[in-house]
């Protein structure tokens, strides 16, 4: 509680809490305690007084009246709050000393049991971003870009003629060609986004590229790249590279696991994806094979509208749902029923495009 000539809150960090500032005086007091008696009595909920606390100024007065009136305990600044301090005066480095060591620490043991394939994909885009930025940095050092940074530097420093022949060697490796007297970027335009294209590492390009990513979350999207490549550790795989074990099924029991028949044979997902076919209202397909899958879903995604959209994530759900039963059979858990997994399947796909099911359904039939 403060008063006009109370302190001022500079930074304040809160998640679901409520941070009220008011006069220090008792009548302010008694309306506050009633507002949130009268919140109780409408919604159910009631402010938790033993996590509660008030802050007063120095120059409030009356504080012991005041907490008969809000029954909570006092606290002063700085005091933490989600592990950042609240203080009075301008927020500094040191403040949040705690949570730059927790970051840091956790940073520096980052291992493969920390981080999630799709994370470890997206540390490997960072880094690649990180270097063309690097490189970006270079170039404007080097052309004595008009900025203050440069300048500073420049004027700061002295640098020797071999630095700047190394920083143009260092970017002739990006592609530029260098003149007598300037260097020339020869990809068109130069950006961070052109540098990057550049730097990055690519593959070869495939047919179903475009079916992956973004049309759902980042862990499915991942795994369906590997199974598409037939990169996934199934029974016939781990064969293939001289593992011993059982090959056969663990969700039929009747054929032996590799990806044509996971996907596309097995009678439990048969059964499963007919019953997504049929609440989207779709002829039921059936495939020989994963490359056969892939085709037919190539074909009824050409469009660039939603339905298609759609249906790529439809694709991508199926294929992680399908590898996630078969990872609970082979360890000795239950899979589910055909109609549960069907649901599954269809919900995550409306979530994460945020349609209801009606939508949805008006949207299929239209097509």
């Amino acid at each position: 509680m403060v008063q006009k000539s109370g302190f001022l809150v500079s930074h304040a960090f809160y998640a679901n809490d409520l941070f009220i500032m008011v006069k220090a005086d008792i009548s302010t007091a008694k309306a506050i305690d009633g507002v949130f008696q009268k919140f109780h009595e409408v919604s159910g909920p009631a402010v938790n007084k033993e996590k509660s606390a008030v802050i007063f100024s120095k120059s409030v007065r009356s504080k012991r009246r005041l907490l008969q009136v809000l029954q909570v305990k006092v606290e002063s600044f700085p005091i933490k709050y989600l592990v950042i301090p609240l203080v009075n005066k301008g927020l500094r480095s040191a403040n949040c000393k705690g949570i730059f060591d927790k970051v840091t620490t956790r940073l520096e043991h980052w291992n493969t049991i920390n981080l999630s394939l799709a994370g470890r994909i997206e540390l490997l885009r960072i880094l690649d971003v990180d270097f063309a930025a690097k490189v970006v940095i270079c170039w404007d050092f080097v052309n004595n870009k008009e900025a203050s940074w440069v300048k500073w530097m420049h004027a700061r420093w002295s640098f020797p003629q071999f630095f700047l022949a190394s920083a143009v060697t260092f970017m002739a490796n990006i592609v530029v060609k260098s003149g007598q007297d300037d260097i020339e970027w020869s990809q068109g335009r130069f950006s961070l986004k052109n540098v990057w294209e550049i730097c990055r590492a690519r593959g070869q390009i495939v047919g179903w590229k475009e079916l992956c990513w973004k049309f759902c979350r980042p862990r499915a999207a991942v795994l369906v790249v590997i199974i598409l490549q037939n990169k996934n550790l199934s029974c016939f795989n781990l064969q293939r590279m001289r593992f011993s074990g059982p090959s056969i099924c663990h969700n039929c029991f009747k054929e032996e696991e590799s990806n044509d028949h996971l996907f596309c044979k097995c009678s439990y997902v048969l059964e499963v994806w007919q019953q997504v076919l049929d609440k989207l209202h779709i002829s039921v397909v059936r495939f020989q094979g994963l490359n056969q899958f892939v085709e037919w879903i190539l074909l009824q995604v050409q469009a660039d509208c939603l339905k298609s959209k759609i249906m790529k994530g439809i694709f991508c759900v199926f294929i992680w749902k399908f590898w996630m039963e078969r990872n609970v059979s082979l360890h000795g858990g239950s899979k589910e029923q055909a109609s549960v997994a069907a649901n599954v399947i269809v919900w995550e796909v409306m979530h994460f495009f945020s349609i209801g099911f009606a939508e949805l359904m008006i949207l299929f039939d239209a097509a």
